[in-house]
């Protein structure tokens, strides 16, 4: 990677408005969908064997569509991200170990929504994509990203559900995800420092 002036692909960047739409549509299509298939789900234990056994068939077709609808917004994404940019940031999905039976706090509900995205497939298939068009694609760990002050480092552990974040040092207020973004590109360049010498930006 000798280009000068290299991209940085990070988890808030906006495609454009026809694309956005586009898979902003296809999102919502995919959860109203797995929203149905919860309720069948639901439903079907409550039902006799027969009424069981077409639920059961209507559940099949709907993971079906699900499937083909996650695929395609993988490949549209996959494809924005490296005609657009030459490195690229991917957190590490913790989502296997998250849905452990073990001491889980969430529901079954939230387990199949949260597997519905396979985002495992999608890093294998952004991975290849990456190597097809000669782009760089590093995984990057998210640990305390959102819990920690990326001007002044501190920690905040009362953070729970809040949009906008204070600093107890400074003072400054600042949105929760775009200050989670920037502290996970200042840690990329911190455990990176391959990628760090390969950038030309300014943060």
């Amino acid at each position: 990677m000798d280009r000068s002036d290299l991209k940085l692909a990070l988890k808030g960047a906006r495609l454009s408005v026809s694309e956005d739409i586009t898979a902003h549509f296809k999102v919502i299509r995919s959860l109203r969908l797995c929203y149905h298939l919860d309720d069948l789900i639901f439903r079907s234990t409550k039902v006799k064997a027969k009424t069981c056994k077409c639920h059961h068939n209507t559940c099949n077709r709907l993971r079906l569509r699900i499937r083909n609808l996650v695929d395609e917004l993988h490949h549209k994404v996959a494809r924005f991200l490296v005609e657009n940019f030459d490195g690229i940031l991917l957190p590490t999905f913790e989502v296997s170990e998250m849905v452990l039976r073990s001491g889980r706090k969430i529901q079954s509900k939230s387990v199949r929504q949260m597997l519905t995205w396979s985002q495992y497939q999608f890093k294998i298939f952004l991975r290849s994509k990456a190597f097809e068009y000669e782009k760089t694609v590093i995984n990057c760990c998210e640990a305390y990203r959102s819990k920690t002050g990326s001007r002044t480092g501190e920690l905040i552990d009362n953070l729970g559900g809040k949009k906008v974040i204070k600093s107890e040092i400074d003072g400054q207020q600042m949105d929760r995800y775009p200050k989670g973004v920037r502290g996970f590109f200042l840690l990329a360049l911190v455990d990176t420092p391959s990628f760090k010498d390969s950038l030309s930006v300014h943060c």
